[in-house]
């Protein structure tokens, strides 16, 4: 809570230089891998409240906080 950036969180989207690009896809060249990409743009910066009741599962691992086996009630849009 004492934090000054807490809440600040970046929001442009950096993006590598020529060089690095062109090293990368030569490497997956090379390597024969799939490169997928995907873009979704401010998805996690939208925060659409939604109109219905969403509960989650809390990860196998467990949360910090909520019981062992609580759901969450999500409170905006989730992507």
């Amino acid at each position: 809570f004492k934090d000054k950036s807490l809440g600040h969180y970046r929001r442009d989207a950096p993006t590598a230089s020529a060089i690095a690009e062109s090293v990368c896809l030569a490497i997956v060249a090379y390597m024969h891998f799939v490169l997928i990409s995907k873009d979704v743009k401010n998805a996690y910066f939208s925060g659409k409240s939604v109109n219905r009741d969403i509960y989650l599962e809390q990860r196998h691992s467990g949360l910090p906080g909520p019981a062992s086996g609580q759901l969450l009630k999500a409170k905006k849009a989730i992507y």
